[in-house]
């Protein structure tokens, strides 16, 4: 899980409008950008994720890294 989560912030450090999150949440399908990384205690992050009607989704580091966690599922991370 650490490679997973170095990989999204590295990539979001050299050109964040390249890191891109869909899914479901909800049962409702959404995709969108990471707009910004915060560190949370531990070894997790949570990423906030804007899609173009500007709905905000908070989405943890370890949440993208199993795809899910029932309120959000099928989650994909396309880096740049």
């Amino acid at each position: 899980m650490n490679k997973f989560i170095n990989s999204i912030l590295n990539s979001y450090n050299s050109d964040s409008s390249h890191v891109k999150v869909a899914g479901m949440y909800k049962g409702m399908k959404f995709a969108g950008l990471v707009t910004s990384i915060r560190a949370k205690y531990g070894n997790d992050i949570q990423v906030t994720v804007e899609d173009a009607l500007y709905s905000t989704y908070l989405i943890d580091g370890s949440t993208l890294y199993n795809r899910g966690n029932g309120t959000y599922e099928n989650l994909e991370v396309q880096l740049a």
